[in-house]
Parts: structure tokens; sequence; C-alpha cells
């Protein structure tokens, strides 16, 4: 009866073994398929931010129609430009502004233009932390003065990208 349940012993201290084993290969491959999720999360993040920076490069919304190649703003198109119209056309949780660089940075509104240098898009949301932000040189048309002057077009999206 001893050599019984010794054998019973050790087959149930093997049992115990291999479900111990297969707990841990799961919980391996659980975080191996978490951290796999979050990558094409923040690839997805980061290509839908260039997508979103391309389209306010070559949209006629914004750009000076007399320009063949686009991407050259029209600074009384930007005045005019409305958050929420783009977001119908690009979806929400992005922001973007365009500016000249300047020492003294005043923002280009019906009250102020043509005399502004900044023009903001879509503000800027402080809560939320994560952004993926571009950052490109841009041209833009001062339509008063008939001149092209150089500035930056920044465009974040709200997410975490690689």
């Amino acid at each position: 009866m001893r050599v019984g349940q010794a054998r019973m012993m050790e087959y149930m201290v093997l049992v115990i073994f291999i479900i111990m084993l297969l707990l841990a290969f799961m919980i391996m491959l659980t975080v191996h398929q978490v951290g796999s999720i979050k990558k094409a999360g923040r690839e997805n993040t980061y290509a839908q931010s260039l997508m979103i920076t391309r389209f306010m490069l070559n949209t006629p919304y914004l750009n000076n129609p007399r320009n063949a190649e686009g991407s050259m703003f029209d600074d009384s198109k930007l005045t005019a430009a409305l958050c929420e119209e783009l977001e119908k056309i690009i979806g929400g949780g992005w922001f973007a502004w365009v500016r000249i660089p300047s020492p003294d940075e005043k923002i280009c509104d019906k009250t102020t233009y043509p005399d502004c240098n900044k023009w903001i898009i879509c503000e800027k949301k402080t809560q939320k932390a994560e952004t993926c932000v571009h950052e490109v040189p841009v041209n833009i048309y001062r339509k008063l003065s008939n001149e092209i002057e150089i500035g930056t077009l920044t465009v974040g999206l709200y997410g975490k990208c690689s």
C-alpha cells in the first residue's frame, strides 16, 4: 500500500509540474500578444499622424490654388479655417498650427489679420499627455503683400507613436 501511495504522489507532483509549465507558457504568450498589440497601436498612430500631415499639406481648403504643386498655404485661408469642418473630413483627436518664426508671436484671427504669424487650426487639448507630433517646413503665401514666407506646420495626434 505504501508503494501505491508513493507512485500516486509522484503522479500528482508530475501533473502539478506540467500544469505550472502550461500556466507559465500561457502567461508568457499573453504578455507577448499584449506587447504586439501595443506596438501595432503605436505604428497605427504614427501612420495616421503622417496621413493627417499629408492631408494638411495638400488640401485645397488651406492651399493657394495658383500654386500647381500644392503645399503653399494661403494666409487668408489659414485665418478662416475652422477645426470643426476639418474634423468632419479627418476625424477628431488631433491638433495643428502653422507659424512663421518670429521673436514676437501673434496669433492670427479676423481682428489681427494680416499682422500676425501663427494660425491655430485646431487647438491642443492639454489633458492628453501622449502625442505623436510631426513638424514640417511650409511656404505661406501672404495674400495682401503678395509675398511668400517660410514657416512650419505642426500636426499632432493624441496617442503614443513609435
